[in-house]
């Protein structure tokens, strides 16, 4: 981690033992007090604003111990999810072969901020399973197969595997219901609001359905919704009290309940291999996605790692099962399976099965997590091997990839493919820098070519007859134009790309010169993405999927631009409390603060994003 130039360490401890009136250990970048009760560890040279001996250091007093007694119940949560994995590896033993579902008794999810970058860059050991989860309930899976028990299974009758039985649908009760319709009006629209398919393509009908047939799915759905309206104002007359006291309890036994049904569907297909549970395994990765976005909206520490570690793993395995002698067709023929498992569509029809576009949708969530993660984790993306497979790297691709980001979140495949090469390229750095052979032409080379392919997509973007350009999709019809379910624009999507793009050549300008912040073309870059940042202003929940480009460039600009990037937060009203937007400000006030006091030979954006003590997913 890059250091600063000040000795951190004070004779009294961090600001949050002090206000504690507790001893402190002086442990930088997180005490030992605070890594242990998983909360915010204050440890600026400066006195915070509100250490004021007044009202303001009493309300944070008020607000650290409620933070406390929150994770107190996370912790008793976790602990009730592991007595619940030893009941079943009790009651189901498992061979050497399969899962072991031991956990520890205790968790520590900041812990593995004190990793090297050796440690947290090797992605895969003992037959692939991810080596840097944390307290989890993924935790000692060293022996996990999910490949199938059978020799030359990829060659078997694949009318075995059709006569797999199609999970049924169960109806939730009427509590349930109100939040589960509340998610499909409010909740995901806000969450996901490029993804609008048309009529045509079967709308978000498959939404509901998975809801309803895959319990995970259904229990982490309700936990969303519980905290969205408990954080979001809907009444400025009776602020939040739609879900009142039972939004933190509904949230924490929904999510122990979805977590302990993953644990069992993991069992499941442990048993049972990849090959022989097409459905379960995607459903699988369809509720770990939705659970990492659980922990991402709610956690201030590095659990989401176990997730992803968990969803890349079990996606890449289900991808090799299926890849025979062409990798390009592997996704095509899950897909395929998937329909033929659950729902036939009639010939040459454009309309996904439920199943199709569930897996589609979260498959697509799964490669964005990974690549915003890789420039947090300080390593190439997981799935990176994939992309090719599944994405184009092209502005205009012909024919369309099977995944074209753009429809999920907003941006084109080949800004975010560039984000993940300067991930690696920035790997590829510090790991030569510890051994002492970093070549600095070759840095500069391997970033030129990063750098002119994102000077090529912008340029594109440029171009007038791209905006213009008519998507090539289903036809839109006069029912999707009446209820405003037509895809987003093109303008607005070069928009979104756009943005993403240069955020993308700030990272990559830092990554080959280092921490040069008045270098005049990382300004003028800098300068660009605000303005283009204000000019969504006007639409939050565009603006809330933007934390990853808004973080970079805030914490490269300079004072002026200050207040223009906390004006675009407060614009946002109760939607910037709705996601990562909150902790991408705490993390650019950080850098502001602390700007003069950075040693520039060994600070970055990935030590940016890890300053508040925990590694920060900004998706």
């Amino acid at each position: 981690m890059g250091k600063w130039s000040c000795n951190p360490k004070t004779s009294t401890g961090c600001w949050t033992c002090r206000i504690r009136r507790k001893g402190c250990d002086n442990a930088f970048p997180v005490c030992r007090g605070c890594e242990a009760l998983e909360i915010r560890c204050y440890h600026e040279k400066s006195k915070p604003e509100w250490m004021d001996s007044g009202s303001r250091q009493q309300e944070m007093a008020q607000k650290i111990k409620a933070e406390i007694k929150r994770n107190a119940r996370r912790r008793q949560g976790r602990q009730k999810i592991q007595t619940i994995v030893r009941d079943i590896d009790e009651a189901t033993p498992l061979s050497s072969t399969h899962l072991d579902f031991n956990l520890p008794s205790s968790a520590n999810p900041i812990a593995s901020s004190r990793q090297t970058p050796s440690t947290l860059g090797s992605e895969i050991e003992h037959d692939g399973i991810p080596s840097s989860a944390t307290s989890t309930m993924y935790e000692r899976s060293a022996s996990l197969d999910l490949s199938d028990s059978r020799p030359n299974q990829q060659d078997s009758d694949e009318s075995t595997i059709q006569d797999a039985p199609v999970p049924s649908l169960s109806l939730p009760n009427k509590l349930e219901l109100i939040f589960v319709m509340a998610y499909l009006d409010y909740v995901f629209p806000v969450s996901f609001p490029f993804y609008r398919p048309t009529i045509l393509e079967g709308g978000r009908g498959w939404l509901l359905s998975s809801i309803l047939g895959n319990k995970c799915l259904h229990h982490t759905v309700i936990s969303l919704t519980s905290y969205f309206f408990s954080v979001v104002e809907v009444n400025p007359q009776s602020a939040n009290l739609i879900c009142g006291s039972y939004t933190w309890e509904a949230l924490q036994s929904q999510t122990e309940l979805a977590l302990k049904k993953a644990q069992r569907d993991l069992h499941e297909i442990s048993c049972n291999g990849v090959h022989q549970n097409i459905l379960g395994s995607a459903n699988l990765i369809e509720s770990i996605v939705n659970l990492l976005s659980v922990e991402v909206i709610l956690g201030s520490n590095e659990n989401w790692q176990m997730h992803l570690d968990a969803a890349s793993f079990l996606f890449q395995r289900l991808l090799d099962s299926h890849r025979k002698d062409d990798p390009y067709s592997a996704f095509s023929h899950i897909l395929e399976l998937v329909d033929a498992l659950s729902f036939r569509r009639p010939p040459d029809s454009p309309l996904w099965s439920p199943e199709q576009a569930a897996f589609r949708f979260f498959s697509a969530m799964l490669i964005f997590n990974d690549i915003v993660a890789s420039t947090s984790l300080e390593q190439s993306p997981k799935l990176c091997e994939c992309y090719p497979h599944l994405l184009g790297n092209d502005p205009h691709p012909e024919p369309d990839p099977s995944l074209q980001l753009a429809d999920f979140i907003g941006c084109q495949n080949w800004a975010l493919i560039a984000i993940g090469e300067i991930a690696a390229l920035d790997a590829w750095k510090k790991s030569m820098k510890q051994i002492n052979q970093l070549s600095v032409p070759e840095l500069v080379q391997r970033g030129a070519v990063i750098d002119q392919h994102l000077r090529d997509g912008l340029a594109v973007l440029d171009k007038p007859e791209s905006q213009n350009r008519e998507k090539k999709r289903v036809p839109i019809t006069q029912l999707d134009t009446l209820l405003s379910h037509t895809p987003c624009a093109p303008e607005t999507i070069n928009a979104i790309t756009h943005i993403w793009a240069l955020a993308a050549r700030s990272y990559l300008l830092t990554t080959i010169s280092g921490w040069q912040v008045a270098n005049a073309e990382l300004r003028s870059n800098v300068a660009q993405t605000i303005g283009l940042l204000t000019d969504l202003a006007t639409s939050p929940t565009w603006m809330r999927t933007l934390a990853w480009p808004l973080c970079i460039t805030g914490c490269l600009a300079d004072e002026g631009e200050e207040v223009l990037l906390r004006q675009l937060l407060t614009d946002m009203g109760g939607l910037q409390a709705f996601g990562t937007l909150r902790q991408a400000l705490s993390i650019m006030e950080h850098a502001w603060r602390n700007r003069t006091q950075i040693d520039t030979e060994n600070w970055d954006l990935a030590a940016c994003l890890r300053c508040l003590g925990h590694r920060a997913l900004l998706v």
